[in-house]
């Protein structure tokens, strides 16, 4: 077993660069979350899950973070923007969102909308580049039913959410993803024969036992064999989508330069901690949002564990390391930028411009 560090993506599209591995809330293995605050404005339309080379929830997460209706040669067109991690969209396409739509999904792929072509940031502040990529996706009116386009027009409501703002030591985050679950993982200690062995369970009591073991609480453990820790087309009882977004409670240590040699960036980071609540990114969350109140500051991204049977087995034990990526203020610059050239109009087409101007998409971002 060795000690790694990894990314919150898919072992079967990225396993040459690594995993992360990772735990669901800390209260069990449920097969499914969803949001813990209704006040978070419909969060759930912020979250998509992105599937890549055609395997829906294989690549990892998304934040849909500009929803913009544009009149294109006489056509209503929907361009939406999503921020996600450049290691999720380092595999080739094409590309499948889902998005909530009520209490299921709604699927965008190729065979209704335009999936552009993924940008990534580049160098930031750091002389290597950010994990952080920009994909876009339109949609026609007439690719879809009445009831879908009622609700993709909705999404305006997603405008201007993104925001720069680091965390302080000891802010609650709140990790948003369709990402996997995790079980519980315990110390078993027998004081006869003087052994600890590390046991798993969807739910345990910890302390002395019925056979005068003690049971320890250390983390969290997953496994690729077993079915109900896991999301997506994956999880049997799932069906062929999860259709709630997977959420953790994390505590920030701060915000610092993070670095892998392939990327480097601002990164606020925090341990997994033995309360209940806490919890840890996961394999399939990466690029999903990280939200601080009210707003989304950053996005999924890495996550430390140790590995076992190729790669089978993943442990988190508590205190381990996971981390996001910062937006800072020139991220956001880089995202609207990104938004507005894409939804930018033809001149012959500035007449049927909706919803807002494109020029004011990047006054309505918040910047702290």
């Amino acid at each position: 077993m060795n000690f790694s560090r990894g990314f919150a993506v898919s072992i079967t599209l990225f396993a040459a660069i690594g995993v992360a591995f990772g735990s669901e809330t800390n209260q069990g293995a449920p097969p499914y979350s969803s949001a813990p605050d209704s006040g978070y404005q419909n969060i759930a339309a912020f979250s998509a899950a992105i599937g890549v080379g055609g395997v829906t929830n294989a690549g990892g997460s998304a934040v849909l973070y500009a929803a913009q209706q544009v009149n294109v040669a006489g056509v209503n067109t929907m361009f939406l923007d999503f921020a996600t991690s450049a290691h999720v969209t380092a595999s080739a396409g094409p590309y499948t969102f889902n998005l909530h739509e009520g209490a299921g999904l709604f699927t965008l792929n190729g065979a209704n909308s335009t999936v552009a072509n993924p940008v990534n940031r580049g160098n930031g502040n750091y002389t290597l580049p950010e994990d952080l990529a920009w994909v876009g996706d339109s949609v026609t009116q007439n690719q879809v039913t009445p009831a879908q386009w009622a609700y993709l027009t909705a999404l305006t409501a997603v405008n201007g959410m993104i925001a720069s703002a680091f965390p302080k030591v000891g802010d609650t985050l709140t990790n948003f993803g369709f990402g996997r679950s995790g079980q519980y993982l315990y110390d078993d200690f027998n004081p006869v024969a003087g052994t600890h062995t590390d046991q798993h369970a969807a739910t345990f009591t910890p302390g002395l036992q019925a056979n005068g073991d003690t049971y320890t609480a250390e983390g969290f453990y997953w496994d690729n064999t077993l079915v109900g820790d896991q999301y997506g087309a994956n999880n049997a009882a799932n069906g062929a989508l999860a259709n709630t977004d997977r959420f953790t409670t994390t505590v920030s240590n701060g915000v610092f330069t993070y670095t892998d040699g392939i990327y480097e960036y601002d990164a606020m980071e925090w341990d997994l901690l033995p309360t209940v609540g806490t919890g840890q990114i996961n394999r399939g969350d990466s690029g999903g949002a990280i939200w601080n109140g009210d707003d989304i500051i950053g996005i999924n991204s890495f996550a430390f564990g140790s590995r076992s049977n190729g790669g089978a087995v993943e442990k988190f034990y508590y205190g381990t390391l996971g981390g996001g990526l910062a937006f800072t203020p020139q991220d956001i610059t880089w995202l609207d930028n990104e938004a507005t050239v894409y939804a930018a109009p033809e001149p012959t087409t500035l007449i049927g411009l909706a919803i807002f101007g494109i020029g004011a998409l990047a006054r309505r971002r918040r910047r702290k």
